[in-house]
């Protein structure tokens, strides 16, 4: 007997296929990440103002039978910020003797996660770096306070929250009295039970921390909030607790996969492995300057350029050639190098003439290095707190045409020991030294 298969399965079939590439690349194209700047970003929501104004009153709360919690951040630190303690979220509460207090906190502080539950001590992830998405999962069952880096355990500690609160304040992310988050915020979500382990999202490399948790535990979600966009104003609650956030100094929303940045991360010199693909990395297997500049000048529009080379001081970049003339609007960014307190760490020294070239496109702006020259014949730059040293032609040569360019308006730049001129300008008008 002859095998048959109807002609509708292959229809059925192509149907179905098309469909789940569909929603793949749907999914991909709605996953997002707010930006948070570091100084003024913040989402809140005062528990008056709560659609649900009990949605977080069950934990340690007087009179609340349940004293358990999950909470779950998908993380990106835009540099190690060190010494600053960078709430992800947090609940203010009052505590019976009228202070204000926490009932949980999870944040980050010197590159490590922390968790605490009421006055507890925390627990603590271990050393991780900047520049890459990270998980944080924090749960308390009662009796353990645990906090998991991904899908592992970093530390269980044995604790009380203390005594119960008697009213709550507000839920807030990203800002408090101690500091200011900066980074990337891809996916925030709370659990009224301790997840288990086979129950705990490892998905937050690469920013897609989306994937749907399983409906056995759907029942327990209290809040899930996705920085996907803003809607007047607010950041969606994704359960039925309704509790949107107030969104305040957040500018920029960023694709989680393909965020609009190059990190340099070799002092090396080696170029762009495939120019204008979205990818910095070089033929070296790292992101150099040349690679980062290249392709920054191959996709068009404004990009950012930092530095997170691995290592210790120093961290000279010595070009073997003229670095690419820059042709399109970059943010040069010093400051995310780690190891940066203040002073320009990161050196960029062509010794056969001048490191960097600003032309066309204008609107650049080169903030905390060492340079060996920068050649400027295009308007609208900002040069501000570079040390601009040994070079062996002038420091700052501004070319003829270029006009309103700022050096140092915004933070003086130290301008020393250069072969030629400090600062040359070739009867361009309308330009700032200060």
């Amino acid at each position: 007997m002859k095998n048959f298969i109807n002609k509708n399965f292959y229809s059925t079939l192509i149907i179905i296929l098309l469909s789940s590439i569909l929603n793949v690349f749907a999914q991909g194209s709605n996953n997002n990440c707010f930006v948070f700047n570091g100084t003024t970003s913040e989402l809140s929501l005062l528990d008056n103002e709560a659609a649900n104004v009990d949605a977080y009153g069950y934990f340690n709360k007087i009179n609340s039978t349940n004293n358990s919690i999950t909470v779950q951040a998908w993380i990106y630190l835009i540099s190690d910020n060190a010494g600053v303690k960078m709430p992800i979220i947090y609940r203010t509460v009052y505590n019976q003797d009228g202070s204000l207090g926490t009932s949980f906190s999870l944040y980050v502080e010197n590159n490590r996660g922390y968790f605490t539950v009421g006055n507890s001590a925390p627990v603590s992830t271990p050393e991780f770096p900047a520049f890459q998405w990270i998980q944080l999962t924090g749960i308390y069952d009662g009796t353990n306070l645990k906090i998991y880096y991904g899908k592992n355990l970093s530390e269980s500690l044995e604790t009380s929250p203390g005594s119960p609160y008697t009213n709550g304040n507000g839920l807030y992310v990203g800002k408090s009295d101690e500091g200011v988050f900066k980074g990337l915020i891809d996916e925030i979500r709370i659990f009224n039970i301790p997840l288990d382990e086979n129950n705990i999202n490892g998905s937050g490399g690469n920013g897609n921390p989306a994937e749907k948790f399983p409906s056995s535990i759907s029942e327990y979600s209290v809040g899930q909030w996705s920085f996907t966009e803003i809607v007047n104003g607010l950041l969606y609650d994704q359960t039925t607790y309704e509790n949107n956030l107030h969104v305040t100094g957040i500018n920029q929303i960023y694709p989680s996969k393909n965020l609009p940045f190059f990190v340099v991360t070799s002092t090396a010199d080696d170029p762009d492995a495939t120019i204008g693909d979205g990818s910095a990395v070089s033929l070296n297997g790292n992101v150099t300057l040349r690679s980062a500049i290249q392709e920054t000048n191959a996709l068009g529009g404004t990009q950012t350029i930092y530095f997170y080379i691995p290592g210790n001081e120093p961290y000279n970049i010595v070009p073997g050639s003229a670095l690419p003339t820059i042709t399109d609007p970059v943010f040069l960014d010093g400051t995310t190098q780690h190891g940066y307190t203040g002073s320009p760490i990161v050196k960029i020294n062509n010794s056969s003439g001048y490191s960097l070239t600003l032309a066309t496109s204008g609107e650049n702006n080169v903030s905390e290095n060492q340079i060996g020259g920068i050649l400027i014949s295009s308007s609208g730059n900002s040069i501000n707190n570079n040390t601009i040293s040994n070079s062996v032609v002038d420091g700052i040569h501004i070319t003829l045409g270029a006009t309103n360019n700022l050096i140092g308006s915004l933070a003086s730049n130290n301008i020393t020991a250069n072969t030629g001129n400090g600062v040359l300008i070739e009867g361009a008008n309308g330009n700032t030294i200060a």
